[in-house]
């Protein structure tokens, strides 16, 4: 930690920040987007400020700031916000309102100033902006007879596949599109671009209905499979931001998914001079271009006790100096009206030079938001629901459409409750295990019972009893009852699957707790009708 006198306050804004940005670019692994962030610890009185660093991912910052906020550090002032923790963060965070101007709170576009308010508070002071964009090799496009980036996901796979194909012969580590596919946060990021830009929604929409799973989902999320180990390596399974981007600036990819941040990345590398970027695909059509919204914010720990020290602090981080400072260093967008993304401060366009002005203008509904302030406070907990299944279904361990049947039932569940999920949700039942047990004990002892008299009868059947009884018919009732009782057995251990026996619901409901599976089967929902003469029978999906 670096300690900083007050007579040093200036030097905070930037020498801490720079340091904290020196150590991370040591760090192969380190996520360009979120470097240098740092919590700004402030001593009660106010007289001495520290920079204590964070982990170098996203995901472990959120860890380690949650938990000082939950302590009630009475120090830990200042803190970096991704965009996406004001909803789980607002209760620990004080009210910006109180500590800024009218004129810093509405400095930022309106867009940014809403997403930087949860229940009407002002938890957030918007630092800087980030979405997603398409790098691509411009010597590459133009070598194969390409005049232009791709704006269609068709297009792209299309050249993706020609320049892998060529390029291949002479560098066999070349593939035709690298992006982060590991189990992170970066891959929820993927997977909303990809929804939203197939015209299937953003996963969970502002409503709160969790919508993934519909059949233009289903393509999207079919197309990112198949795009491993056909235009991108399966090593994609495991990459993160900073491991794709390394494989894109070594010369082994003709494609790369990134944040704006990337550009301070690429200079300096083998393809600095030869990589344009431009907006996400489209799925061509009525569909739209669209780039996940990422950036990050500024707050004030609501329990330290220098508040007002805070503030000042957090006014001089988000001022247009500062803002337009991290642009040429680190090409962090501006957030601020009149500088938003950079505008008015791009250099003149130069071939050799790849700059965020290179995209052209950006179309107003361009960033799609992902779905946190509706989740809130339990966004980390379904985004890493969505990007743990989504990996496996890149990894072939689960289809598609079984990922989107489970992701509909788990973030259903999470968010609403019970009483709200679906019916293909209910139609898979898990017992407890003692439950389960009785269960099969107490029908096996009946089926042994059961056996026995069906033995007895076809032995006795001659006995005057038997033959006044009708032999054949009690027979037949014990025969019914066997497979009653089987299927009863294979209800239990997977009611589901083998729903022959539709009573064994409601006697595992009365002697166990029923809950929604969390299995990554989820079969089609099935009528089930007692009759009774013939007792109970199910037919198909009525889906």
């Amino acid at each position: 930690m670096t300690t900083i006198r007050p007579a040093l306050f200036v030097s905070l804004l930037f020498a801490p920040l720079a340091s904290a940005f020196q150590n991370l670019s040591q760090c192969a692994i380190c996520d360009g987007s979120n470097a240098g962030n740092v919590v700004i610890q402030i001593s009660p009185d106010g007289s001495v400020l520290t920079a204590l660093p964070t982990p170098a991912t996203s995901d472990e910052q959120f860890v380690m700031i949650m938990n000082l906020l939950k302590t009630q550090s009475p120090t830990a002032a200042v803190l970096y916000m991704d965009v996406i923790w004001a909803g789980d963060m607002a209760g620990y965070l004080s009210d910006l309102g109180t500590l800024l101007t009218p004129q810093q709170l509405d400095a930022p576009i309106p867009f940014e100033q809403d997403y930087a308010t949860v229940k009407g508070v002002r938890v957030g002071a918007p630092y800087f902006i980030d979405t997603g964009f398409l790098y691509y090799r411009k010597d590459l496009l133009a070598k194969y007879g390409y005049s232009g980036p791709p704006t269609t996901w068709d297009e792209m796979e299309a050249m993706a596949a020609t320049i892998q194909a060529g390029e291949q012969a002479h560098n066999p580590n070349f593939w035709g599109y690298v992006w982060p596919g590991a189990a992170t946060e970066g891959l929820s990021c993927i997977l909303l671009e990809v929804f939203a830009t197939h015209g299937a929604g953003t996963i969970v929409e502002e409503d709160g209905t969790v919508s993934l799973n519909n059949p233009l989902g289903l393509a999207a999320l079919t197309r990112m499979v198949n795009w491993i180990g056909t235009i991108s390596p399966p090593s994609v399974t495991s990459m993160n931001n900073p491991t794709s981007l390394a494989a894109f600036t070594a010369g082994n990819a003709a494609f790369h998914r990134d944040w704006p941040g990337a550009l301070s990345t690429i200079k300096g590398t083998f393809v600095e001079h030869v990589t344009g970027i431009t907006l996400v695909p489209s799925n061509g059509g009525s569909t739209r271009h669209h780039g996940t919204l990422g950036g990050w914010m500024i707050g004030v720990n609501k329990h330290a006790v220098a508040q007002a020290r805070a503030g000042q602090l957090v006014a001089e981080l988000i001022s247009d100096a500062h803002q337009i400072a991290q642009f040429y260093s680190h090409t962090k967008m501006p957030v601020s009206k009149g500088i938003y993304m950079g505008q008015g401060l791009c250099a003149p366009s130069n071939p050799n030079v790849t700059q965020i002005c290179d995209v052209g203008t950006v179309p107003s509904d361009y960033l799609v938001a992902r779905w946190s302030k509706v989740a809130s406070p339990n966004y980390q907990a379904t985004s890493a629901m969505v990007y743990s299944a989504v990996n496996k279904a890149l990894l072939g361990a689960v289809s598609p459409r079984a990922t989107l049947a489970l992701l509909e039932c788990q973030i259903t569940l999470r968010l609403h409750g019970e009483g709200a999920l679906p019916m293909q949700c209910l139609t898979e039942i898990a017992v407890s295990t003692w439950a389960l047990t009785t269960n099969l004990v107490l029908t096996a002892i009946a089926l042994v019972v059961v056996t026995a008299a069906a033995v007895g009868i076809a032995v006795h059947r001659n006995h005057p009893v038997m033959k006044a009884a009708a032999p054949l018919f009690c027979l037949t009732i014990c025969i019914g009852g066997i497979v009653l009782l089987v299927s009863n057995i294979a209800a239990g251990l997977h009611p589901a699957r083998y729903p022959g026996a539709c009573w064994a619901t409601a006697w595992l409901t009365c002697i166990g707790y029923v809950r929604p599976a969390t299995t990554t089967t989820v079969p089609p929902p099935v009528w089930c009708v007692v009759d009774d003469a013939d007792g109970a029978t199910c037919t198909g999906s009525w889906s």
